[in-house]
C-alpha cells in the first residue's frame, strides 16, 4: 500500500511547525531568564528560514500553486532580509529594502493587484525613496519610510480586503503581530539604551515576530 503524498506533506509540515515552535520557546526563554545563548541570532534566523520552508512544504502541487507562490516568495525574501539585518550591519538599509520587496509581494497578494498595478506600486515606492534621498534623508530612513507605509497598507488590507474566512483570520492575526513586532523594533531604537522599557521592547519584538511569520506562511496550505 502506497503512502499518500498529501499525508507525507502533512507530517513534514507538522514537524517543521513544531521546530519553529521549539526555536520560539528557546528565544523567548532566553529573554525571560536573560540568558546568553551563543549563536542566538542564528536561532532566530533558523526560525524565519523554517517558516519559509513551512510555506514551501504546504504549497499545493500543480497549477493551484500559482495562487500562493507569493506567500513563499514573501517568506523567502523575509529570511533573506533577516540575514542582512542580523549579520551584516553595513547593509542594514539593503535589508530593509528587501523587507519592502517582501511587503510589496504580500500587498499584491492581499489586495489582488494585477502585474501592471504592482509595477506601478513599485515605481511609486522607488520615486518616494528617490525624493527622500535627494532631500538628504539617509538611505536607511528612506527605506524605513517606504517600509512603514507598506506595513500599514498590508495591515489595513488584511482587515478590509475580501478573502476566505480562514485565510482572512491568518492575515489579520499575522499582520497584527508583525506590526506589533515593528513597533517594538522602533521603540528599541528610540528608547535610552539599557532601560527596562528598551529591554522589554527587545524581548517583545521576537515574541511577536516568529508567530507572525508562521501564521502568514500557513496561508500557502489553505489556498487551492
Amino acid at each position: 500500500m502506497r503512502n499518500d503524498p498529501s499525508d507525507k506533506r502533512k507530517y513534514i509540515s507538522g514537524a517543521v511547525a513544531a521546530a519553529v515552535c521549539a526555536l520560539y520557546a528557546a528565544i523567548v526563554a532566553t529573554d525571560i531568564f536573560r540568558a546568553q545563548i551563543p549563536f542566538s541570532g542564528v536561532l532566530t534566523l533558523a526560525g524565519v528560514v523554517l517558516c519559509a520552508v513551512y510555506a514551501g512544504v504546504l504549497l499545493p502541487r500543480g497549477r493551484s500553486a500559482r495562487a500562493v507562490l507569493p506567500v513563499l516568495f514573501a517568506a523567502v525574501m523575509t529570511a533573506a532580509a533577516d540575514v542582512l539585518l542580523l549579520f551584516v550591519p553595513a547593509l542594514y538599509a539593503v535589508g530593509v529594502a528587501i523587507f519592502c520587496a517582501a511587503q510589496t509581494i504580500r500587498l499584491s497578494l492581499f489586495s489582488g493587484l494585477s502585474g501592471r498595478r504592482a509595477a506601478i506600486l513599485c515605481a511609486a515606492q522607488a520615486s518616494l525613496a528617490g525624493v527622500l534621498l535627494l532631500r538628504g534623508v539617509p538611505a536607511l530612513y528612506a527605506a524605513g519610510t517606504v517600509y512603514a507605509l507598506l506595513l500599514l497598507a498590508n495591515l489595513v488590507c488584511a482587515f478590509v480586503c475580501r478573502a476566505p474566512r480562514g485565510i482572512k483570520m491568518l492575515r489579520r492575526t499575522g499582520m497584527a503581530l508583525f506590526a506589533l513586532c515593528d513597533i517594538c523594533v522602533a521603540l528599541f531604537n528610540l528608547l535610552p539604551a539599557g532601560t527596562r522599557l528598551q529591554r522589554a521592547a527587545a524581548a517583545l519584538m521576537w515574541a511577536f515576530y516568529l508567530p507572525s511569520q508562521l501564521l502568514l506562511a500557513r496561508e500557502a496550505g489553505l489556498c487551492t
